[in-house]
């Protein structure tokens, strides 16, 4: 939970690196080799989290980019301020958010 808590706050620290590193398409790997490696460097390690929660080996890497990409649109949603949250519940909603995530997925 930690790791989805720390990407939303470094998106919202850092939106302009948040939503261009997030959002190459895998059609621009030739263009983009470090960042393409980078994101799977990130999906890796967040599958670490997953592999110790007892789903089945096959569905580590499945369920960690799930996990990304549903954070990812979270945080998207919420520096294109579609998300709304008074700033005092912000670590609150967030961490409530990955609870239910994680929960949903192992």
């Amino acid at each position: 939970m930690a790791d989805g808590v720390a990407m939303f706050q470094w998106g919202g620290e850092k939106p302009h690196y948040f939503l261009f590193a997030t959002g190459a398409c895998p059609s621009l790997e030739t263009k983009f080799p470090k960042l393409e490696a980078a994101i799977a460097d990130v999906v890796e390690f967040f599958a670490l989290g997953f592999a110790g929660t007892g789903i089945a080996p096959d569905l580590v890497v499945e369920r960690a980019g799930v996990y990304l990409s549903a954070m990812h649109g979270v945080t998207a949603q919420h520096l294109h301020s579609r998300l709304r949250f008074g700033p005092k519940h912000g670590s609150e909603w967030i961490r409530d958010v990955c609870t239910m995530l994680i929960e949903g997925l192992t």
